[in-house]
């Protein structure tokens, strides 16, 4: 599997949830909010570059120049409070995808990351640890070693994965 595939995977997987957790509106405006251009149909902000606007519910301009009308945006429902923290699912997702992100200070820049927010590691270590190592009974009990945060790269200490 390519970044690329995988990316377009977990956006895919984001929208289908967040579509399930928050419903579109059904009443909204389609008055022009931008010297009198029309307005688009609500679209769903994925909170990729920052995740507490995941679920946000918005409208941009369709002006006759795309250049002045790349910032007419007008938000018709906000997001949950803290909709990803409080989604398992989401917060997976969230992980898998910074994960997969460049690691360069210019491509992170502006971006508000899962990892940074206040609570991760608590929450990162009750999915992870908790819930997503198996359980091994006696017999097959192998000694763990796991490095915390969104790039640990867990493992067997024998060094299988």
């Amino acid at each position: 599997m390519t970044k690329g595939y995988a990316e377009k995977e977990i956006r895919k997987h984001i929208c289908q949830l967040l579509m399930l957790l928050v419903k579109a509106p059904s009443n909204y405006s389609v008055v022009p909010f931008h010297h009198s251009h029309r307005v688009t149909p609500p679209m769903l902000n994925l909170g990729l570059t920052d995740y507490w606007k995941a679920g946000t519910w918005y409208q941009v301009c369709v002006g006759s120049s795309r250049s002045e009308c790349t910032r007419a945006m007008r938000v018709i429902q906000e997001a949950l409070n803290n909709l990803v923290m409080t989604t398992p699912a989401l917060f997976w997702l969230f992980l898998l995808f910074e994960e997969i992100q460049p690691c360069t200070e210019a491509a992170n820049r502006g971006h508000v990351w899962i990892h940074t927010a206040p609570g991760y590691q608590a929450l990162w270590e009750e999915y992870y640890v908790d819930e997503a190592i198996p359980q091994l009974d006696d017999k097959n009990k192998r000694s763990l070693s796991i490095k915390a945060g969104p790039s640990g790269q867990g493992g067997d200490s024998d060094g299988e994965q």
